[in-house]
């Protein structure tokens, strides 16, 4: 918010405030309009901070996963903030505002950022205690203490691989192209992290079934 209102006097009155999948402006607005994201970035965060504090009171292991997914807002709040800076910048350059020609592919930016972002916020979930809220979940990683946390803990290793893929993508693949490959990625990521809790589930059934 604060870096927006610095840098609001410095844009022209008209700047670009949508960008369409080739990565060019397809919708133009007044400058101010640019404070619409900063403005939903706090809510995002008084919604998350919300959830975490009556998600917290329930139960004691509320209380341990309230803890790390409060550790994940900064992250996520932190990456869109750095979208809106560049948001901003290439406003700057579409508005020709004193920057001159210069190219930013909104679509690799973004993609760079969110791959940064499964890198970060994956690593919280082998933290995470068995629940229904937050977590790599289905039912087959609820099933038990076992099956949740080996189940967690590829998810992350997977969304890692995924994230770092997609930074490297970025560096030859710009556009839709770095949108697919992120998508790709993280649809990759998540079916073999599927396939891996129905094998994790199958094998604590087995046991069961064996000790009865």
């Amino acid at each position: 918010m604060l870096i927006t209102a610095a840098a609001i006097n410095f844009l022209p009155d008209k700047v670009p405030t949508h960008y369409g999948i080739t990565g060019k402006a397809d919708s133009w607005g007044s400058r101010y309009e640019l404070f619409i994201f900063p403005v939903l970035i706090l809510l995002v965060v008084g919604i998350f901070e919300l959830f975490a504090h009556f998600y917290g009171k329930k139960t004691h292991s509320g209380k341990e996963n309230a803890a790390v997914f409060r550790k994940t807002v900064p992250i996520i709040a932190g990456i869109m903030c750095v979208m809106q800076i560049v948001f901003i910048v290439k406003a700057c350059a579409d508005g020709h505002a004193g920057i001159g020609n210069l190219e930013i592919d909104m679509n690799r930016a973004t993609a760079f950022l969110m791959g940064i972002m499964l890198i970060a916020v994956s690593n919280y979930m082998p933290k995470t205690r068995r629940n229904s809220s937050i977590g790599f979940r289905c039912g087959w990683t609820l099933y038990n203490d076992t099956t949740w946390q080996k189940s967690n803990r590829f998810a992350a290793a997977a969304m890692t691989v995924a994230g770092i893929c997609t930074i490297v993508s970025t560096s030859f693949a710009g556009g839709m192209g770095a949108i697919m490959l992120l998508l790709g990625y993280l649809t990759a990521a998540l079916t073999i992290s599927m396939v891996y809790a129905k094998r994790i589930y199958d094998e604590e059934k087995e046991k069961e079934n064996k000790a009865d």
